[in-house]
């Protein structure tokens, strides 16, 4: 996906810091953090997992059933998601609610590297 591609979203990001579990279909798996979460995907931070674009993963966030997905970008310890189905609206919805953080309530695109505060 390329940058005018990732502006252009089918569904709002909603920032949150939601505990999962992914695993790939090599039989690695890691707790991860699910930090930005729409209907069609999410954004996953994992110290531990190796992750490659076009790798297809479960996401099991606490108290759900696996969410299947591509691996579609990887940018050091994070990378994005995109759900086989996708989520209805009402809980993406919910599931931010449950476990939004101090961060504002959508994530704007911004091109480039990311730099982590101190």
């Amino acid at each position: 996906m390329n940058h005018a591609e990732a502006d252009v979203r089918r569904s709002p990001r909603l920032t949150l810091a939601m505990p999962a579990r992914c695993r790939t279909l090599g039989g690695f798996a890691d707790d991860v953090v699910i930090r930005d979460l729409s209907a069609h995907g999410c954004r996953v931070v994992s110290h531990a997992l190796t992750l490659r674009p076009g790798a297809r993963v479960v996401m099991r966030p606490s108290g759900m059933e696996g969410l299947c997905g591509e691996v579609r970008w990887v940018d050091g310890h994070e990378a994005g998601i995109e759900f086989e189905r996708p989520l209805y609206q009402p809980v993406v919805e919910h599931l931010h609610r449950l476990y939004a953080s101090f961060l504002p309530p959508e994530v704007p695109f911004q091109p480039g590297p990311r730099r982590l505060a101190a």
